[in-house]
């Protein structure tokens, strides 16, 4: 009983935490993995002909795991292939949807300076989950994305990752709301200073988008003009 209780509170709790704030991910299942495994044999023990016949099928059942798994979940891998060869050491990366700025640091190249629509990012590796909400809800984009322009020289480049949430259904929550309105305007100023001649696109990519199931982005390579 008591490993039925660890699991099934260690589930509450973290569904009703995602609620207050955005942290709770269907991944987060694997951390009461284990204590439903103990309690599932225990059961099978007890229940002899039965728990063996639940065993089989259980076995049978994930025999081939990876049909289980999203063949293609990311397409940001073919963003950076597409990028990587055209950004230079003192280019500014900025991702519009900050959680994904560690998947974009780990396949763009080294050298590279990192923001999100909450500010500058010091260390782009990991996602600072603490009070992100309300920190974003704060974060005016005109005041963030300002100064952040205001770093490059003329010739330096800016590269703006923003989501395709084209899957209203995954855009439901208060954090992704939010996120999808800020790479909206984000991508609305950028394009007036676009009109205004300070930034230059000058690439964009994926040029072959594979449907990602569950993580998909878009980037466009501005250049400063002046």
């Amino acid at each position: 009983m008591s490993l039925l209780i660890i699991a099934a509170g260690a589930l509450v709790l973290g569904r009703l935490a995602g609620i207050v704030a955005p942290v709770w991910a269907w991944r987060y299942f694997a951390a009461v993995i284990g204590p439903l495994l103990l309690f599932s044999a225990l059961g099978s023990a007890r229940a002899r002909v039965v728990g063996v016949a639940a065993m089989v099928f259980c076995v049978a059942f994930l025999a081939n795991v990876a049909s289980f798994a999203p063949g293609y979940k990311s397409d940001m891998q073919d963003v950076a292939a597409e990028m990587a060869p055209l950004l230079r050491p003192g280019d500014l990366v900025v991702v519009a949807q900050p959680e994904q700025t560690p998947l974009a640091w780990y396949y763009l190249p080294g050298g590279l300076r990192f923001a999100t629509t909450l500010g500058t990012v010091s260390d782009p590796s990991y996602m600072r989950w603490g009070g992100a909400l309300g920190r974003l809800q704060d974060a005016s984009p005109r005041s963030v994305l300002g100064p952040l322009v205001a770093t490059l020289r003329p010739g330096q480049q800016l590269l703006y990752v923003r989501p395709l949430t084209e899957g209203a259904k995954n855009w439901s929550g208060p954090w992704p709301q939010l996120v999808r309105r800020r790479a909206a305007q984000w991508g609305q100023i950028l394009s007036g200073d676009v009109a205004n001649r300070s930034l230059k696109p000058i690439a964009w990519a994926p040029h072959n988008y594979r449907s990602a199931c569950c993580i998909a982005s878009a980037a466009v390579l501005y250049q400063k003009a002046s």
